[in-house]
């Protein structure tokens, strides 16, 4: 998936939840059609696979915005065992061994891993944390990277 697509997806996810149940039928289909285990397996590969640092944060955002969307609680702790149950904490503890907090709680990328086009995504990433929304997204992945486990605060 491109960046340009997860973006369109994560924006459809808050549009509606008709939007919603268009994206969660859209992964569906995708999982049937390339016969994945899950589907969530597309995102999952995506966050352990890439070596694009933004495409990864956008995937995390993504992940967020299905979690979190317009839809009540049942279905949104369904959607948490399903993403569980695909192997998110795998990902997540592949992202945390990748990247690295600060004492501030600032993400960190190691030098081995800084190449031009990374370090443009992490501008990009800085840049749209300016906004209420970014800033809640960039703390749910701090949080998610410091405690895995922890799925809780995807409440808050």
């Amino acid at each position: 998936m491109t960046r340009a697509a997860i973006k369109l997806l994560d924006s459809f996810c808050w549009a509606s939840t008709e939007g919603l149940e268009a994206v969660l039928l859209g992964l569906k289909m995708l999982r049937d059609e390339e016969e994945y285990p899950t589907r969530f397996h597309a995102i999952i590969d995506g966050i352990i696979e890439c070596d694009d640092l933004e495409a990864r944060y956008h995937l995390m955002r993504f992940v967020n915005s299905l979690v979190e969307s317009p839809i009540d609680a049942e279905e949104r702790n369904s959607l948490r065992s399903e993403f569980l149950s695909s192997g998110i904490r795998d990902a997540i503890k592949h992202l945390k061994s990748l990247y690295k907090l600060d004492r501030r709680g600032s993400l960190t990328v190691p030098d081995n891993m800084q190449d031009r086009r990374q370090r443009s995504a992490q501008e990009e990433v800085k840049q749209d944390d300016t906004s209420p929304e970014g800033r809640r997204h960039a703390k749910k992945m701090k949080t998610y990277l410091q405690n895995p486990d922890d799925l809780t605060a995807l409440d808050e």
